[in-house]
């Protein structure tokens, strides 16, 4: 319960654990399945 709602409080590392999984909770996740270069942008953040 502690992980999600820290996860939820940081959007931008949310982006960068979209990869293992845990992402897929929030809304973020959308934008990464949009394409690889939007995994790239966040990343670079």
């Amino acid at each position: 319960m502690n992980n999600e709602t820290k996860t939820q409080m940081i959007t931008p590392w949310d982006h960068i654990e979209s990869p293992y999984g845990p992402s897929v909770t929030f809304p973020s996740a959308s934008k990464l399945r949009m394409g690889p270069g939007d995994k790239l942008n966040v990343l670079t953040i």
